[in-house]
């Protein structure tokens, strides 16, 4: 129906809200103290809890199993679920959320990437271009007092 793309865009924005608000209860509460596996059994759990009812609510509980299908699990399991996340959470127990708030812009990257290595999709000249300007943007952000503490000793330097 004519809904549905507003549909997918409301529920896009929703997710990328609850995971701002998930970085910053997690680095504001209790959790910033936990073991990351504590805070991703937590995560998971919730996502569970929540996630099942609505698979019934919305009809979506027939599936057959594949190939494809297993080895689709299996990386949404092994790698985004438990190696992406675990790792997320060790972050935000050591660094501020704002230094590594940014790395989460290179999620669309490294999902192209890895379209385009493992399953031969096309890498267009505008995705390269936006990935640079991704890049370029991480730099700055990332790298502003470097650069600035650079910029400062390169001005303050004796002249020869």
């Amino acid at each position: 129906g004519a809904g549905l793309p507003l549909l997918g865009d409301a529920l896009a924005l929703l997710a990328g809200a609850s995971w701002g608000v998930t970085t910053v209860v997690i680095r504001m509460s209790s959790l910033a103290r936990v073991p990351a596996k504590q805070t991703l059994l937590y995560q998971l759990v919730g996502a569970c809890v929540f996630l099942l009812p609505m698979a019934v609510l919305l009809h979506q509980t027939a599936f057959t199993i594949t190939p494809i299908l297993l080895l689709s699990l299996g990386y949404q399991v092994l790698i985004l679920s438990f190696i992406a996340f675990l790792l997320w959470f060790w972050l935000l127990r050591h660094y501020q959320a704002s230094r590594i708030g940014v790395l989460s812009f290179m999620t669309p990257l490294f999902g192209v990437v890895l379209g385009a290595v493992l399953l031969h999709e096309p890498v267009e000249p505008g995705f390269v271009t936006g990935a640079i300007l991704v890049v370029a943007g991480l730099v700055l952000v990332s790298g502003y007092g470097w650069i600035s503490q650079s910029l400062k000793k390169v001005r303050t330097a004796p002249k020869r």
